[in-house]
């Protein structure tokens, strides 16, 4: 299933971006991420585990990025926590009359049988994955128009 969150951030396109494409720099800036190990980053590509809190504990999670400069950043987790099976998405940036839209599109699916995938999923989204999702883009929207002269 997907879901998708949108924020309007005022600010330029390259400061928003670099924010969500920087992630060694999130442990400092998202409360919710504990710590980054960043295993590769090739300026495209990036490979990483990530320490986050979500319901109450820590989770590492091994993440692929695909970066597209000031247009896209897409994920996917090979192994992502229990009950989910596939965790996958990207942030689309988009200049909208002077601002950014951003767009958070996550694609989930629970290890579950079809039939309660999609109620699972949706729980997953509700009560995890959404939370975090949306800290991430308000925290970067606070940041980038509170920093702005």
């Amino acid at each position: 299933m997907k879901f998708k969150n949108i924020v309007y951030i005022q600010g330029q396109i390259s400061k928003i971006y670099q924010l969500f494409y920087n992630i060694k720099n999130w442990p400092s800036v998202l409360p919710h991420v504990k710590a980054v190990e960043m295993i590769s980053d090739d300026g495209i590509n990036q490979h990483l585990i990530m320490d986050v809190s979500s319901g109450g504990k820590i989770e590492k999670l091994e993440t692929y990025r695909n970066c597209k400069e000031n247009e896209k950043i897409s994920f996917h987790q090979p192994f992502p926590p229990h009950p989910l099976k596939i965790h996958k998405g990207e942030w689309q940036f988009f200049v909208e009359q002077q601002r950014v839209k951003v767009i958070a599109e996550h694609n989930i699916e629970v290890k579950f049988p079809s039939l309660l995938n999609a109620v699972f999923s949706w729980v997953a989204w509700n009560f995890f994955i959404k939370k975090n999702s949306m800290a991430t883009l308000t925290t970067i929207k606070n940041t980038i128009e509170r920093d702005k002269p």
